[in-house]
């Protein structure tokens, strides 16, 4: 949806960030999720200045089932790795961590009191968790 919303905004239309965040606000009601969206808003080149999405917004729409896919379906990973997740986040959910232990035999975990983009919402707690991890290896 966030995609979605992304690309229904004319930004043909629309000259300033400000104005984009309001556009997204009826669709995207997290401000902190439009602000780390809205860092993928940059000004055209040219003598219009008018604003564009830095990301392909149709490539990931429509390549988007393809990177929900597993990262990896066989063989197994057997050095240590740090997952991070948000405790509200269905990205990585509890039934995952099983197989996630499968394929990654080294596996850490670490949930933080977030939605989906921890290093966003909780900064430093995300630094020092992966410092932590770092620290040990």
């Amino acid at each position: 949806h966030l995609i979605d919303a992304m690309m229904a905004v004319d930004l043909s239309a629309i000259l300033t960030r400000n104005a984009v965040d309001q556009a997204l606000s009826s669709t995207i009601p997290n401000a902190m999720v439009r602000q780390f969206l809205l860092m993928n808003l940059v000004k055209k080149e040219g003598a219009d200045g008018g604003l564009q999405w830095r990301i392909n917004l149709a490539a990931l729409k429509a390549n988007y089932p393809a990177m929900q896919q597993a990262v990896c379906e066989s063989g197994t990973y057997d050095k240590p790795c740090l997952f991070i997740r948000g405790e509200r986040s269905d990205y990585v959910r509890d039934d995952d961590i099983e197989r996630i232990k499968v394929l990654f035999t080294q596996a850490q975990f670490a949930s933080l009191p977030t939605d989906h983009w921890v290093h966003a919402e909780q900064p430093q707690t995300f630094i020092q968790k992966v410092e932590q991890f770092l620290t040990k290896y």
